[in-house]
C-alpha cells in the first residue's frame, strides 16, 4: 500500500471567522508576523508571513490590527475539521487553519482529496489549497501551486532551520537540485548529525507519519473489501474483522462509547452515512460487532469499504453493563450460574458438584493429615 498524504489549508480562515471582510485593511498577527489578512490588505501588496512592522508601515492608522487568540477560532476550527472527518480517519491539525490527512488506505485517494476540498469550500465559502505527496513537507509545498519541479525551488523550501538554509546558500546551493549534487560526506562536515536529514529532504524524502489527533476522544477503523461486498456473508465477514480490530483498541484502552458512526462507500465512490446512539456502552469486540449488525441490518446495496468511528469515549467501569451483558464480578457469577443450570438440566443434578461436595478418599485424607502434622510427604 503506497503512502498518500494530503495537506489542507484554508485561506482567509481567521479574518473570515471574525467577519473582517470590509474595505478597511485588516491584519491578524501572531508572534509579530502577519498570520492572515483580508482582501483589502492583500490587494495593496501585503503578503502572509510578512512582519507586523511592515504591515503597520504600509497601512498606518488606516489598518486594523488584531492579535491572534486561540479561543476566538476554536469553534470555527472544529466546524471545518468535522467536514474532513466525513472522508478520513487519520487527521493531524498543525494549526487552526491547516491539517495533514493520511489517505493511504483509500482505493482512490486522489478523488477523495478533491471531494474534501470541494466540501470544505461549500461549507466555509473559503478558498482551500491542497497538496499531496508521500511525505509531509512536499505535500505542503505542493499546496502552494507553484507548478515547478522540486529541484528548481529555492533551498528555503526545504524543511530545515533558517540557519541551515543560509549555510547552504553560502556553499553555493541556490536551489534544492544543487543540494542533491553535494556528497553526503561534505554535508556531514558542514551540518554534522543533521546532514542525513538534509540529504533526504533534497532527494524528495521526509517524514510520512500522520497522527490521528482529531477528533479527540474517538477511535476509528476501516475495512476495504477485495472488490465489493455483494452478499450478506461477505459483508458480515468484514464486520467481524473490523469489530475485532477496533474492539480490541477499546478494551486495551479501557474505554467505551454509546455512539457509532458508519460510512459505507459504494463501488462508484458514493458514500452513505449511518449513525446510531445506543442505550448500553460499546466497549469490546463483541459489543461492537453486535452494534454494527444492528446498524447495518437493513443494508441492501453492495459496498466496497466500511469506515466506523466511536466518538465521545469515556473510561469503562467494571460494574457497567454493555450491549451484550455485564462486566462486573456479580454479573460473571450470574453468567456462570446460568451455564451451570443448563448443564444440570441436560446431565442431571449430580453432574456438577461444588468443591466442598467432592468426596475425598480415606487414604487421601490420611495423607493430608500426616503431612499437616509431620511437615513431610507420605512415602
Amino acid at each position: 500500500m503506497s503512502t498518500f498524504i494530503l495537506f489542507v489549508s484554508l485561506n482567509g480562515f481567521y479574518v473570515s471567522s471574525l467577519g473582517l471582510t470590509s474595505e478597511q485593511p485588516a491584519i491578524i498577527h501572531r508572534d509579530k508576523r502577519v498570520l492572515d489578512l483580508n482582501a483589502a490588505a492583500s490587494s495593496r501588496g501585503l503578503e502572509r508571513s510578512a512582519g507586523l512592522p511592515e504591515a503597520k508601515a504600509m497601512f498606518g492608522r488606516e489598518g486594523l490590527y488584531v492579535a491572534w487568540e486561540e479561543d476566538a477560532y476554536h469553534k470555527a476550527r472544529s466546524t471545518w475539521l468535522d467536514v474532513v472527518t466525513q472522508f478520513a480517519d487519520v487527521i493531524e491539525p498543525i494549526d487552526q487553519h491547516q491539517c495533514f490527512v493520511d489517505l493511504s488506505g483509500h482505493p482512490d485517494p486522489g478523488d477523495v482529496s478533491l471531494q474534501i476540498r470541494n466540501a470544505l469550500e461549500v461549507q466555509t465559502g473559503l478558498e482551500v489549497s491542497i497538496g499531496s505527496s508521500d511525505c509531509r513537507w512536499i505535500a505542503q509545498v505542493e499546496s502552494y501551486g507553484l507548478g515547478k519541479p522540486l529541484a528548481s525551488l529555492p533551498v528555503s523550501y526545504l524543511p530545515i532551520a533558517e540557519e541551515f538554509s543560509a549555510r547552504l546558500l553560502a556553499l553555493g546551493c541556490m536551489k534544492i537540485g544543487d543540494v542533491r549534487q553535494l556528497p553526503l560526506d561534505q554535508l556531514r562536515r558542514q551540518f554534522g548529525k543533521d546532514a542525513f536529514l538534509i540529504h533526504q529532504a533534497a532527494n524528495g524524502k521526509g517524514d510520512s507519519a500522520v497522527r490521528a489527533i482529531y477528533p479527540l476522544n474517538s477511535i476509528s477503523g476501516r475495512f476495504l473489501f477485495d472488490g465489493v461486498a455483494d452478499t450478506r456473508q461477505v459483508l458480515e465477514n468484514g464486520v467481524v474483522y473490523l469489530a475485532k480490530k477496533v474492539g480490541r483498541k477499546l478494551t486495551d484502552e479501557g474505554v467505551f462509547s454509546k455512539s457509532l458512526l458508519v460510512w459505507l462507500e459504494a463501488e462508484d465512490g458514493s458514500v452513505s452515512f449511518h449513525e446510531r446512539t445506543f442505550g448500553k456502552p460499546i466497549g469490546s469486540p463483541a459489543s461492537l460487532n453486535f452494534a454494527l449488525n444492528l446498524l447495518l441490518s437493513e443494508l441492501c446495496h453492495p459496498v466496497s469499504c466500511i469506515r466506523i468511528r466511536l466518538p465521545d469515549l469515556a473510561p469503562m467501569k467494571r460494574t457497567q453493563q454493555t450491549l451484550i451483558g455485564m462486566t462486573a464480578e456479580g454479573a460473571k457469577d450470574e453468567s456462570a450460574q446460568n451455564a451451570l443450570g443448563q448443564l444440570r438440566t441436560k446431565f442431571g443434578d449430580d453432574s456438577i458438584l461444588l468443591a466442598n461436595q467432592v468426596v475425598v478418599e480415606r487414604y487421601q485424607r490420611v495423607r493430608q493429615a500426616w503431612r499437616a502434622v509431620n511437615g513431610w510427604n507420605w512415602k
